[in-house]
């Protein structure tokens, strides 16, 4: 090789591994390679600007300006620029509840982004129809009879009969006199009734509700009317309480069900998201991880969905055995996001930890995740977006430089064949 065609050999290769080192001296070329090193230099430019559009797309930064219309190169990723802006919108409009957003120019990300927007629309619609029957069967319990009908002591309500100014009890049905043999509801409710009057006497107010722990796993709700009366001369206010623990506990079941993922049985994204801004409000010291499979689409394409869940599964399994003490959900796909109550060294300790017992399963395939760590001190000054968004890039570093060296062993194996 000739001096002429190993400085500009350099030149490519400088250019591809190590841009910002490149450089070219065209004066130094002989006559004849001159117009060839500008032509290389104009190349160069060009695929700087689109290395640099890449990465600002990698980042999310979807708002970059693209290259010059010239710039051929950058072409696709322009295109896939429009097409990730108008996602995003559509993203944004699935958020306000807009499910009848479809993407049809996107392969196999089309197909899994209409899909997973039909499985929302149906639980959405589904759980809507369960709310709504709890709330009419909430509805059905309101008092709908005369004072007269419902003081006696044949219907199921608790009724109270408590003097207004001394905030004596006058008179207990049969219903609550039962109800109050109980001792600890007894103490509950009569000092919850001595408060009420209270507030009643300042403020009249007709309907309201009452939360009630008997003990620690059971839990009394009501529906409370209270309606002004004079009982033997003596003013008074008549307490109506209908309970509605059993419809309450079946709403409360079904809005719990939209706090955990259905496959892993670990919190879910909606969860997750909120807890995060809770700790971020609370100015609460955590580490905030970010996880994401790695293969997962080659598992799902070459042994199929059944053992992509597995894999999902497994590592979820992972991360809850070694961070019982914080929180794990799956945002969804293959990304995982940790709460856990370490510092960052632990933390990064515990993940290379789960790698390492990932790599030691056989399982045909190649199993591990990649990470970022965040560790949030009490005087931390970014918002819970932005937070993500520093380990999300630390995540994607991670990923970047596990790849490059899978790729730097393989092509010492292909050297050395």
């Amino acid at each position: 090789m000739n001096e002429t065609a190993y400085v500009l050999f350099e030149y490519l290769r400088a250019l591809l591994y190590h841009p910002e080192k490149a450089k070219l001296d065209i004066d130094s070329l002989p006559e004849d390679f001159r117009q060839l090193g500008a032509g290389l230099i104009y190349c160069a430019k060009l695929l700087n600007e689109t290395r640099a559009f890449s990465f600002d797309l990698a980042k999310g930064n979807l708002n970059v300006k693209p290259p010059s219309p010239e710039n051929e190169l950058a072409a696709p990723l322009k295109a896939l620029q429009g097409a990730l802006k108008h996602i995003t919108w559509q993203s944004q409009q699935v958020a306000k509840g807009d499910y009848h957003q479809r993407v049809d120019f996107m392969g196999e990300f089309a197909d899994a982004f209409n899909i997973m927007i039909k499985q929302l629309d149906y639980r959405q619609k589904a759980l809507e129809e369960e709310l709504e029957k709890g709330r009419l069967k909430t509805l059905a319990l309101e008092q709908n009879v005369n004072l007269f009908q419902m003081v006696t002591d044949k219907i199921s309500q608790w009724i109270f009969v408590i003097e207004q100014e001394s905030g004596e009890c006058l008179s207990v049905n049969q219903g609550a006199q039962k109800a109050l043999e109980n001792c600890a509801l007894d103490e509950k409710l009569q000092s919850w009734l001595s408060r009420e009057v209270k507030l009643q006497n300042k403020k009249y107010e007709q309907n309201r509700s009452l939360e009630i722990s008997v003990s620690e796993d059971h839990m009394l709700y009501f529906d409370v009317s209270v309606y002004p009366i004079v009982w033997h001369s003596k003013e008074s206010w008549v307490f109506v309480l209908q309970d509605i623990s059993k419809e309450k506990r079946q709403i409360l079941q079904l809005e719990s069900q939209a706090y955990y993922d259905p496959l892993t049985k670990m919190y879910s994204r909606y969860f997750g998201m909120d807890y995060l801004k809770k700790l971020v409000e609370k100015m609460q010291e955590f580490c905030l991880v970010f996880v994401d499979l790695d293969n997962l689409k080659y598992v799902n394409d070459t042994y199929g969905h059944l053992e992509g869940d597995e894999y999902i599964i497994n590592v979820s399994n992972l991360l809850y055995e070694h961070f019982k003490e914080g929180i794990v959900c799956r945002l969804g796909g293959d990304e995982f996001m940790l709460m856990a109550y370490r510092d960052e060294e632990t933390v990064t300790r515990v993940l290379m930890m789960i790698n390492s017992e990932m790599v030691m399963r056989e399982t045909g395939y190649h199993r591990s995740i990649s990470y970022g760590v965040l560790e949030v001190k009490k005087d931390n000054k970014f918002t819970s977006s932005e937070l993500l968004n520093i380990v999300d890039e630390r995540m994607y570093q991670f990923k970047k430089a596990n790849k490059a060296k899978r790729m730097l062993r393989l092509q010492k194996q292909q050297d050395s064949v």
